[in-house]
């Protein structure tokens, strides 16, 4: 079944329109790019709009790629320009068609523009059938450290890919400590977990911290992309050390009592999270006494 094609060209809004040849039978008519600053690990997002100028006898590959001032070539994307269940010998003369890709910047990528490059090859004989140079990206720098001081030290492994060094809890920038610490709702605390990467990671985990009553049940939370939204795991290299902060809203209608803070990770896409050993996906970082 063909994708659901887009309205008539002239109709759709597109940042850039080219009418460029690639090859004898394809022509890429224009795109529009997401965003035009990046850092490593985030992604950007890319629509080409393509125009099918003949039948085409060839199976066409697409090849996506970062051009820096220096002349590297980082490999963004390679794949049939429409999904590999419909390749451009089965587009018919006069087709307008629009794909949708989600680039990941590579987490080593260095700061600075980098050309974004089109290029169709065929997929049996490899050879190029045409290229196009498109806007620049502006990849931003990332400031990275290697080493962490948690005020509570830990050494828990996520899936060989993340390691947890260790935690800090504050209320208002104050530390606070001790087996049970004891805090008054309504209030805000702020748990801060230091993770290291093992390897680069190549999902974009979501980290969780929860509060648990005395039987398991979740009371409150705070969900986000470490570094609130910064710091993506994709972005993340071999050793490196991430200091990531989560806000906890402690409601004033939560009842006296014991809770026990616990993070982990997950995958937003499937839900799963990341596993320490099977059968166990979080870590208990310490217990809160609440009262009010």
């Amino acid at each position: 079944m063909p994708p659901a094609r887009p309205p008539a060209l002239e109709d759709v809004k597109v940042q850039r329109h080219l009418l460029a040849p690639l090859g004898d039978s394809v022509s890429l008519l224009g795109y529009s790019l997401g965003r035009s600053t990046a850092r490593p690990g985030e992604a950007v997002h890319l629509d080409l709009y393509w125009l099918a100028n003949a039948v085409s006898k060839a199976d066409l590959r697409l090849r996506l790629e970062l051009l820096a001032q220096d002349g590297k070539v980082w490999p963004l994307l390679s794949s049939r320009p429409l999904g590999e269940r419909y390749p451009t010998t089965r587009w018919r003369t006069g087709d307008i068609w629009r794909g949708q890709y989600e680039l990941l910047l590579p987490a080593t990528l260095g700061p600075g523009p980098h050309r974004l490059v089109v290029r169709l090859e065929d997929i049996v004989t490899g050879r190029e059938v045409g290229s196009v140079h498109l806007d620049e990206v502006a990849v931003l720098p990332r400031e990275r450290t290697f080493v962490a001081s948690p005020k509570n030290p830990l050494a828990e492994e996520f899936g060989r890919q993340v390691r947890l060094l260790g935690y800090d809890v504050t209320t208002g920038g104050t530390e606070i400590s001790g087996n049970s610490p004891a805090v008054v709702a309504p209030q805000r605390i702020d748990v801060t977990v230091y993770w290291q990467a093992m390897a680069e990671v190549q999902t974009g985990y979501t980290v969780f911290v929860q509060a648990l009553d005395s039987g398991g049940k979740l009371v409150f939370q705070h969900d986000g992309v470490p570094g609130l939204g910064i710091s993506p795991t994709t972005g993340w290299v071999a050793g490196e050390v991430v200091a990531d902060t989560h806000p906890l809203d402690i409601p004033a209608s939560l009842p006296q009592g014991d809770y026990t803070i616990i993070v982990g990770l997950y995958d937003p896409v499937s839900m799963r999270r990341l596993d320490l050993m099977p059968g166990k996906d979080f870590v208990p970082l310490t217990q809160l006494r609440v009262s009010r």
